[in-house]
C-alpha cells in the first residue's frame, strides 16, 4: 500500500466520513445481528482513526513485527499471473521502503519512536534480504513453481526475478539497514513508557481503549491491580489457616 503521510492523512479523512455516516444510523431499530456488527465496526473504525490521528505510522515496526518482512511468501504461487504479480510488487519495494523511511523521519523529529531498548538486534532481520542469490528469502517462490508453468516460462521468470532482486529490492533493503543502524537506532527514545511520547497522556489512554476496549485511566487499572493482589492474597491466606498449612 502507499504509506506515506498524504496517503494517511487521506485515510483519515475517508474514516472519519464513514464514522459520521454510522452515527447517522439509528441503533436502537437495528436487530441485535446487525447491532452487533455496528459495534464492532465502530471499534475497528475508531481504533483506525486513532492511530492515524497520533500518527503510529511513524513507528511502524516494533520488537516482533518488522514491515519488511511482512510480505515474504512461505511457499509459491498457483500461476503464471500470480508471479507476475508478486515480480511487481517486488519491483514496488523501494518506493514503499522511502515512504515507510520519511515516516519514520518525521517519527524521529518530533520524538515518537519505538523504544530502543525493544527492537536493538531487530536489524538483524533484514540482512538475510541482502543476499543477491537464490538464498534470499524473497526469491522462495521460484523455487516451488508449479507444473501448470512450462520450463522454459519458469526459467525466464526466475531470470526476470533474479534481475528485480538484483536491481531494486537488495539496494532497497541495503539503504532500509543502513538507515536503521546509522540513524534510527541512535535516535531511536531511550523512555518505554507510551506516555513519555508526544501528548502522551492522551496517547497513552487512547491505547488503553483501544487494546481493553474500556474508558478506565491508568490510575484506575493500576488500582484494580493493587486490590486483585489484595483480594488473591486474602483467599489464600485463609485457605492457608483452614488447611493447617
Amino acid at each position: 500500500p502507499q504509506v506515506d503521510g498524504a496517503s494517511q492523512e487521506a485515510r483519515l479523512k475517508h474514516l472519519n466520513e464513514v464514522l459520521a455516516d454510522l452515527n447517522t444510523i439509528d441503533f436502537p431499530r437495528l436487530s441485535a445481528e446487525e447491532k452487533v456488527n455496528a459495534q464492532v465496526f465502530r471499534r475497528i473504525i475508531e481504533e483506525r482513526i486513532s492511530d492515524l490521528r497520533f500518527k503510529t505510522y511513524q513507528a511502524p515496526f516494533n520488537a516482533d513485527s518488522f514491515f519488511w518482512t511482512e510480505f515474504t511468501p512461505r511457499e509459491g504461487f498457483a500461476d503464471q499471473e500470480a508471479y507476475r504479480r508478486y515480480l511487481g510488487r517486488l519491483a514496488d519495494v523501494p518506493r514503499y521502503f522511502d515512504e515507510h523511511i520519511a515516516n519514520m523521519r518525521a517519527g524521529l523529529k518530533r520524538g515518537f519512536t519505538v523504544p530502543k531498548v525493544s527492537v536493538l538486534g531487530r536489524d538483524k532481520t533484514i540482512e538475510p534480504y541482502l543476499a543477491t542469490d537464490d538464498a534470499n528469502p524473497l526469491f522462495l517462490p521460484f523455487t516451488q513453481m508449479p507444473t501448470n508453468i512450462a520450463a522454459a516460462d519458469q526459467e525466464r521468470i526466475r531470470t526476470e526475478a533474479r534481475a528485480v532482486l538484483a536491481k531494486q529490492v537488495v539496494p532497497a533493503y541495503t539503504k532500509l539497514l543502513d538507515f536503521i543502524r546509522k540513524e534510527y537506532l541512535v535516535k531511536a527514545r531511550t523512555t518505554i513508557a507510551a506516555s513519555a511520547l508526544p501528548d502522551g497522556a492522551t496517547f497513552y489512554q487512547a491505547r488503553i481503549e483501544k487494546f481493553t476496549t474500556l474508558k478506565l485511566t491508568p490510575q484506575e487499572i493500576h488500582q484494580i491491580g493493587l486490590g486483585e493482589v489484595a483480594r488473591i492474597k486474602e483467599e489464600m491466606q485463609a485457605t492457608m489457616q483452614k488447611a493447617g498449612f
